[in-house]
């Protein structure tokens, strides 16, 4: 099992491997959610917050280039049903503030059920702070990343 315990991740096929099998520990749980999946990916820059992104959304069948939402803010991609989702949305709240993410049709998308939602830079803005997100938390190591998934 992943959560609740410090992973070392020594490079990106690793975190790709562990954003993996995060997305169908994740996927499998049979509970009844009122909103979606949240997901907030915390850590300085170059801790393998996107690449951890794209491992996840590659596990749930997402076949386009997944780069970071940087400068777009948000990104959605279409999920295949067999996931349990319909959407997922990878957002990077860094360059926000308080009440942007509003803007952005947030409420709604936090909402539906039927999306997961990952967003870096949770920390920024506090639409982003919600109670029931999976926390993943990234630092930096002089011998790679360590990871540390936390399911609240």
């Amino acid at each position: 099992m992943i959560f609740g315990k410090k992973i070392i991740i020594k490079n990106e096929e690793e975190m790709m491997m562990v954003a993996e099998e995060a997305a169908k520990i994740l996927v499998k749980k049979e509970e009844k959610r009122k909103g979606a999946l949240m997901i907030t990916l915390e850590g300085e820059l170059g801790a393998g917050k996107t690449t951890f992104a794209r491992g996840f959304l590659k596990a749930l069948g997402v076949k386009r280039k997944i780069t970071s939402p940087t400068f777009v803010l948000i990104k959605k991609y279409s999920l295949l049903k067999k996931t349990g989702f319909l959407k997922a949305y990878h957002a990077d709240a860094y360059r926000l503030k308080d009440g942007d993410l509003e803007i952005l049709g947030w409420r709604e998308i936090l909402e539906n059920p039927e999306n997961v939602v990952l967003v870096e830079w949770p920390e920024r803005v506090r639409e982003a702070r919600t109670t029931g997100a999976v926390k993943i938390k990234f630092k930096h190591l002089k011998e790679g990343r360590e990871v540390e998934i936390k399911n609240s």
